[in-house]
C-alpha cells in the first residue's frame, strides 16, 4: 500500500514538472518571438477640433527620427522602442496637446496626436505676437499659416501659474474671442480688442472711428447685442460716425459721446434716447 502511494506521488511530481517545463518553454519561445518582431510601418493621425492644421505628419516624423540621424524605424525591433519616450518627444512641440504611441497586432506603430486649436491672436506691447488656445496656452506663430482670428492688443505674457486676476483676464479673452468668431458680423466689424492697463477692454471697429468701451465686464451675451442695437439706431438716424465713444459698461444703457462733450443715452430696454 505504501509503495502505491509513493508511486502516485512520484507520478504527480513528474506531471507537474512536465507542465512547468512546458510553460517555461512557451514563455521562452514567446519572449524570443517578441524580441524578433519588427515594425512594419507607421501611421500618424492628427486630430484637432477645427479645420486648422497646425501640426503635420512630416513634423512629427522629423522630430522623432531626423534624417541626419540615419535611424529608420521601419524594420527596427518593436522591443527597442521606448513608446513613452516617443510620446514625450512629440509633446515638446508646443502645438501638440497630447500624443499616444502604440503598436497593434499587425506590427503597425500608431501615433495619435491631438493638436492645440488657436482661438485668438495676441499682440504684445513690443509688437511681437502669439496665438492663444481655449486652455490659456500661448502658442508661437507659424509663418506658413494665415489665420483669421480675433486680435487682442497690449497683451502682456503672464507668469505661471496664473493668479486670480490673470485667470479672469484670460477667461474674458477666450469668452470674447469665441463670441466674435461665432458671428460673421462681429468677425467683419471688430478690428481689434485693446487690453488696457487696468484690465478693461476696448473695441476698435472696422467701420467708424468710435471706440467701444466694454470695461471689465464679461457678459458678452448682454453687451454685444446692446452694441448691435445701437448700430441699428445709428442706421435709422443716419448718425454713423458722429460719436467718438460708445460706452457699454452700464446696465440696460448705452452712452454715446461726441468730441464736443454732448452725449446720447440709449435705454436698451425700450430704445428711447436722451441727448444731454
Amino acid at each position: 500500500m505504501l509503495k502505491k502511494e509513493n508511486i502516485l506521488k512520484i507520478l504527480t511530481w513528474l506531471l507537474w514538472g512536465s507542465l512547468c517545463s512546458g510553460v517555461l518553454v512557451l514563455l521562452v519561445s514567446a519572449v524570443n518571438t517578441e524580441n524578433s518582431v519588427t515594425c512594419a510601418r507607421i501611421e500618424i493621425t492628427i486630430d484637432g477640433k477645427s479645420n486648422l492644421k497646425m501640426v503635420t505628419a512630416d513634423e512629427i516624423t522629423a522630430s522623432l527620427w531626423p534624417e541626419r540621424s540615419g535611424i529608420k524605424p521601419v524594420g527596427k525591433k518593436i522591443t527597442d522602442f521606448n513608446l513613452f519616450g516617443l510620446e514625450q518627444q512629440i509633446e515638446k512641440n508646443p502645438w501638440v496637446a497630447e500624443a499616444d504611441v502604440f503598436f497593434d497586432h499587425h506590427r503597425v506603430m500608431h501615433i495619435n496626436v491631438s493638436q492645440r486649436t488657436p482661438i485668438a491672436r495676441l499682440f504684445l506691447p513690443d509688437g511681437a505676437s502669439v496665438y492663444l488656445d481655449a486652455h490659456y496656452t500661448t502658442l508661437p506663430l507659424k509663418t506658413t499659416n494665415v489665420l483669421k482670428l480675433p486680435v487682442f492688443t497690449n497683451f502682456t505674457l503672464l507668469k505661471r501659474p496664473l493668479n486670480a486676476t490673470d485667470s479672469a483676464t484670460m477667461n474674458r479673452i477666450v469668452g470674447l474671442s469665441r463670441y466674435i468668431r461665432a458671428d460673421e458680423f462681429w468677425m467683419a466689424q471688430v478690428e481689434t480688442v485693446q487690453i488696457q492697463y487696468d484690465g478693461s477692454f476696448e473695441l476698435s471697429m472696422q467701420l467708424g472711428d468710435e471706440t467701444v468701451l466694454l470695461g471689465k465686464r464679461g457678459d458678452w451675451d448682454n453687451l454685444l447685442p446692446k452694441l448691435k442695437q445701437t448700430y441699428e439706431k445709428f442706421a435709422l438716424d443716419q448718425s454713423w460716425g458722429k460719436y467718438r465713444q460708445i460706452d457699454l459698461q452700464f446696465k440696460d444703457q448705452v452712452i454715446c459721446r461726441k468730441s464736443s462733450g454732448l452725449q446720447m443715452k440709449i435705454d436698451t430696454t425700450n430704445s428711447d434716447s436722451v441727448i444731454q
